[in-house]
């Protein structure tokens, strides 16, 4: 009787199969596809990962760069790398891990029509690339990553690879040149954060209109004549700007002093000034186009957060700023933080403590009041916000008590600078 039973059971079971449930085994809480900016940050910190982690860690001990000390650094340090290491690096890492997102990545860019996904796909589909040929010379590449279509790829040669990679970069070049779609990267690239302001020129504000540049369109065609970038006026040349700040009253940060501007992308940490003679005045020289205006900030370290407030009677969008002209250009040493200025030197506290201006405001007509404990000879330079020298006289004066009649024919918050083989010191005035 048993037997009897069994046999029709066991057709049951062999039917069950062939059964359609429906949905019955769909999971309704599991994504059954991702989109570009779900991928993307995926492929991008695998990639990180395949250069810090196994790919840094296995070659940097090989090759000495640093030693091992604990966990498996430490057996790499004496050569005991076992196969799992590298077979996960190869599987998890590249192959089913970077490569698998990156070639996915380009798959769903060029059907969406994003070619600025596809060009970052390709840029770190040749990074992982690069990374496996200098690992293992031959490696699968050009008929890999087609799932079940290939699941025993042929390997290409080094030389095949290293031409891949080259025409990978040509490609992403390529994509990043396109025009700019609806909906490209943006906080999903975890490197660059997609398309971001910083780099972007700051219109000066005699060709500006809410701090952007504008134009009247007529019924007529026009042709814009060309302007330099950051600039109401056309290019006129590359010329050195030198920037300086005084930091004599700072205490330095260990990581030193940097400046940051819109010539450079504002990045704090980019760009290191140097006081090379020790005297406290920070410099900084590149070359930059002439008749632009150029915001910048002084940081006393190399990240945001050790910046300078700078003054509102200085600044221009809570920057400090300089227009470049058709010469060379050194600004004057701002203090940090500061909108005084003094020269070079030691400063001259004798003459410094003695030192008034009145009336403070005026009209551009007013009186530097000073004492002397003898006769000496002095430089008297006034300064504009942006450093740049408006007059300078040279004369001696005797000792005691001296007034200096001053008159400017600018406006706006001005410096004057007495300067002597004593020292310098300065005071700041407003011409109303």
């Amino acid at each position: 009787m048993k037997k009897t039973y069994l046999f029709p059971i066991l057709l049951i079971l062999a039917a069950l199969p062939a059964c359609d449930f429906g949905e019955l085994n769909v999971d309704p809480t599991r994504q059954s596809d991702a989109g570009l900016n779900e991928i993307q940050p995926s492929a991008i910190a695998q990639s990180a990962r395949n250069i810090l982690s196994i790919g840094g860690r296995v070659t940097g001990t090989v090759v000495q760069h640093f030693t091992g000390i604990e966990a498996q650094p430490l057996s790499y340090t004496t050569y005991l790398i076992d196969e799992q290491t590298l077979t996960t690096f190869w599987e998890t890492g590249l192959y089913v891990g970077a490569m698998k997102d990156c070639a996915l990545l380009v798959e769903k860019a060029q059907a969406e029509n994003q070619p600025y996904y596809e060009g970052i796909a390709k840029v770190l589909m040749a990074f992982n690339c690069g990374i496996a040929t200098s690992y293992w010379g031959d490696v699968p590449y050009s008929q890999a990553l087609q799932g079940t279509a290939s699941l025993k790829s042929p390997y290409d040669t080094q030389e095949a690879i290293d031409q891949s990679i080259q025409q990978l970069l040509d490609e992403a070049i390529a994509a990043f040149g396109a025009e700019p779609a609806i909906g490209g990267p943006a906080g999903d690239d975890l490197i660059f954060g997609g398309d971001m302001w910083g780099e972007d020129e700051s219109v000066p504000s005699a060709c500006a209109m809410n701090q952007n540049r504008f134009v009247v369109v007529a019924e007529e065609p026009i042709v814009l004549d060309p302007v330099c970038y950051g600039s109401c006026n056309a290019c006129s040349g590359v010329f050195t700007l030198t920037f300086r700040v005084d930091m004599r009253e700072q205490d330095v940060s260990p990581d030193g002093v940097h400046i940051a501007g819109n010539f450079q992308g504002w990045d704090p940490g980019a760009t290191p000034m140097e006081d090379s003679d020790g005297d406290g005045i920070w410099k900084y020289s590149t070359l930059l186009g002439g008749n632009t205006t150029y915001q910048y900030k002084f940081i006393n370290g190399n990240a945001w957060g050790f910046d300078e407030t700078v003054p509102a009677g200085c600044a221009q969008d809570n920057n400090r700023f300089v227009e470049l002209g058709t010469s060379n250009l050194t600004t004057s040493a701002f203090y940090f933080g500061s909108c005084d200025v003094c020269e070079v030197g030691a400063v001259d506290y004798q003459l410094m403590n003695s030192l008034q201006i009145f009336p403070n405001p005026n009209d551009g007509r007013f009186t530097a009041s000073f004492g002397l404990p003898g006769h000496r000879e002095m430089t008297v330079n006034v300064y504009n916000p942006m450093g740049q020298l408006l007059q300078t006289q040279s004369r001696a004066f005797p000792a005691g008590h001296n007034l200096l009649p001053l008159e400017v024919g600018a406006t706006g918050l001005l410096f004057v600078e007495f300067v002597s083989n004593q020292g310098s010191a300065c005071r700041l005035v407003v011409v109303q």
